[in-house]
């Protein structure tokens, strides 16, 4: 992912072009280049600026394609026509990433929203069925019903019959699981609270164009789906797995603690009595030593 800002002398379209080492493929590129081009902007008539297709060039030989946002993303205060100059490329077979354009506000740029589709999340992840889920719920009504067919059968006589039944009923979990399991778009950020209706939410609120109320609402929704979640968590720990220390950070795995063992003549002090020997030795004086008790008097 490529995300530029290029100013007005076109330093960043430069450098993109003398890279010789570029992470291959790119996903995306984007950003505020500051040229116009026929190419992005049909509305423009001028003259083509040569770094605007320089950029042209570099997208095509990287397999990348300007995407159009249909409308103008910039207003500049020093002029009544708006342009295209924050641009979005994307793959040539990048059929799924969606792109919006939302409201400007004070700004004299448009900014867009590009939600893209990466295969990494979901190529090396396998299907499941998350618990609670409709789909949970259906998946074991498919269960049910499949079953309860299968009991209807006649009593297995013979061996054979027996591992017929037995297939009748692999059958029946797999092909439950292969029409409700889903394979996760997991990553690094994913969260377990995450549910259907937070989705549901986001998507209002980015429709909405980003309005105060759908983000009030999508804020109320993700509070409630936590609450849920961790009241599930809760119930879990303290029904079912009897194991109510889980809900503790402190019972977790810590680090070693940042002391060592006193050592004294090449051996660690482990117990009371070694570390008694090794101060009274060390710092009692007279051990040891000849005395003249007479002195003392």
């Amino acid at each position: 992912m490529l995300n530029v800002y290029s100013d007005s002398t076109g330093s960043a379209i430069r450098a993109l072009s003398t890279l010789e080492s570029i992470p291959s493929p790119i996903g995306y590129l984007g950003g505020d280049f500051n040229f116009p081009l026929e190419l992005w902007d049909l509305e423009y008539s001028r003259r083509n600026s040569p770094l605007a297709e320089v950029l042209a060039d570099f997208a095509y030989q990287h397999g990348l394609y300007y995407r159009q946002l249909g409308c103008p993303t910039h207003y500049p205060a020093n002029s009544d026509n708006p342009s295209i100059i924050d641009l979005i490329f994307l793959p040539g077979n990048d059929e799924e990433s969606i792109i919006s354009i939302g409201k400007r506000g004070e700004s004299d740029h448009c900014p867009f929203f590009v939600e893209l589709r990466f295969p990494i999340l979901t190529g090396n992840k396998p299907p499941s069925i998350k618990a609670g889920s409709e789909a949970d719920t259906q998946f074991t009504s498919d269960i049910m019903d499949g079953l309860n067919v299968i009991a209807g059968l006649a009593k297995p006589q013979s061996c054979d019959n027996i591992i017929h039944i037995m297939t009748l009923i692999s059958e029946c979990f797999a092909k439950a699981w292969e029409a409700h399991a889903t394979p996760s778009r997991t990553s690094v950020h994913s969260k377990g609270w995450w549910d259907k209706s937070c989705v549901e939410a986001w998507s209002r609120y980015r429709e909405s164009d980003c309005s105060s109320d759908e983000w009030r609402n999508m804020r109320r929704t993700i509070k409630m789906a936590k609450c849920k979640y961790f009241d599930n968590k809760i119930e879990s720990i303290a029904d079912h797995n009897k194991r109510p220390w889980d809900l503790m950070a402190w019972t977790r795995a810590r680090k070693p603690d940042s002391s060592e063992a006193i050592i004294f003549k090449g051996e660690p002090c482990l117990t009371t009595e070694d570390h008694w020997n090794a101060f009274q030795e060390t710092f009692n004086s007279a051990h040891k030593r000849d005395t003249y008790p007479t002195h003392l008097m």
